[in-house]
């Protein structure tokens, strides 16, 4: 026998007693869709890493970043074209080996980080049972309803995409390569583990940010040296982070599905 407390389940209230769990598991959600679908590109795919590392509140394993993108095939099964696949690796060409692939990648990393992360704002969500203020968690603005949490995220989602040569301005100069690691620092609150004088100082790392951005090899540097320190700064900031509710839903761009 099912015994009942509520006349509608839980999905389909448009209020919640804590909204900002509820916020945090649609949006872990969309992560395992878009994984299963799969990437147009290897950038698409460091993009959708830094996504799960914010999705996750940066409980992903700060080794996941470098660990992933050094294995070849297992970044090739997350691309969606079966032709872009075989170019790399004939073992995951097939739909069927690639969804395998993926499966393994949510299974053994992902939906741990995303427990985690989850267990970590159980522990502080705020209870919003005041009927006067509901709230309705698909109206909120900032992930887990933490504004610093998604405010250090687009400020390191901006520093990527300039890495990527996907947003302005484009890093053409040893100056823009200063302007971009000071960026950097504020994207990792001042923690970027040494980043900022390994690439003022590594010619390799240099050439490689004033070169081809779709590079195999640039994204293996970014995925292990600027993920890293910056999946550790969102954790950290998640941790101590506090909630704000939002009335009404305003669009926060890359973080928006």
């Amino acid at each position: 026998m099912t015994i009942s407390f509520s006349s509608t389940s839980p999905e389909e209230r448009s209020t919640s007693v804590e909204p900002a769990l509820d916020d945090l598991q649609r949006k872990q959600d969309s992560l395992f869709r878009r994984l299963e679908l799969g990437f147009e590109s290897r950038r698409d795919v460091l993009l959708w890493c830094h996504d799960a590392s914010l999705r996750t509140l940066g409980q992903v394993p700060d080794s996941w970043f470098a660990e992933l993108f050094g294995t070849r095939y297992r970044v090739a099964a997350l691309l969606a074209d079966s032709e872009q696949r075989a170019e790399v690796s004939e073992s995951v060409e097939s739909d069927g080996r690639a969804g395998v692939e993926r499966g393994v990648l949510a299974d053994d990393t992902l939906v741990e980080a995303c427990r985690q992360g989850m267990s970590l704002l159980a522990e502080q969500a705020a209870e919003y049972t005041n009927s006067e203020e509901p709230v309705d968690p698909t109206a909120q603005s900032f992930l887990a309803m933490r504004p610093a949490v998604e405010d250090l995220a687009d400020r390191q989602r901006l520093v990527l995409e300039r890495a990527l040569g996907v947003a302005d301005p484009s890093i053409d100069s040893r100056a823009d390569v200063r302007e971009w690691v000071r960026d950097v620092v504020r994207a990792t609150d001042g923690n970027d583990q040494g980043f900022g004088q390994k690439v003022l100082w590594s010619p390799f790392w240099l050439d490689a940010l004033r070169g081809d951005p779709s590079s195999a090899s640039f994204h293996l540097l970014l995925a292990d040296d600027l993920l890293r320190p910056m999946n550790a700064a969102l954790r950290q900031k998640a941790s101590a982070a506090t909630e704000q509710a939002s009335k009404e839903r305003t669009n926060h761009g890359a973080f928006e599905t």
